[in-house]
Parts: C-alpha cells; structure tokens; sequence
C-alpha cells in the first residue's frame, strides 16, 4: 500500500508543497519537489510565454485553424486511457463513454 498525501501549509509560501510517502512497512519519504525554473526577466534570455499564456495562445491557433485539432484530440484520447488504466489498476470502477 502507498498513501500520497499532497497538502498546503500556511507556514510556508502559499505555493510550496511537501510530499510525504507513507509506505506499508512504515517507511516514510518526505520530499519537497523542486521549484520549476522561472521566465527570464529583463535581458537574461528570450522571454517565453508562461502556462497560463501557452494555452491561451494554443487555444487561438485551433479557432484560427492555424493547429491540428486531431493531435490535441489524440493526445486527449490517450491521457484518458492512461486515467482509467490507473483506475482500473486500483480497482476503482471507470465510467464508459463515447467521444
């Protein structure tokens, strides 16, 4: 068995997490995973769009017709599959639907 408990706390930064493994054997792990690399700012680079901006701009090139929907879709398709995959690995039951 693994217990994955993900939590935020009010004594660190409000975006900061601790992840701590708590395994059968009573082995515990506590890990604070790294902190992504920030965009440039100023003149240390090419600045990149942040996440927020990546989608929006993503979602305008498919309105636009300027990206394949049939990629995204695909992509989609295959995550879900991966999900109820993970589902069915921890016996919890998954709904069918169609696309």
């Amino acid at each position: 068995d693994l217990t994955l408990t993900v939590r935020r706390t009010k004594q660190r930064s409000p975006r900061e997490k601790v992840m701590r493994f708590t395994l059968a054997d009573g082995t515990v792990i506590e890990e604070t995973p790294e902190k992504p690399a920030s965009t440039p700012q100023g003149g240390a680079g090419p600045k990149k769009p942040g996440l927020f901006m990546e989608d929006f701009l993503q979602f305008v090139g498919k309105v636009q017709g300027t990206i394949d929907p049939s990629a995204d879709m695909a992509r989609t398709l295959h995550c879900i599959q991966v999900a109820a995959d993970i589902h069915g690995l921890m016996g919890l039951a998954v709904e069918r639907s169609s696309i």
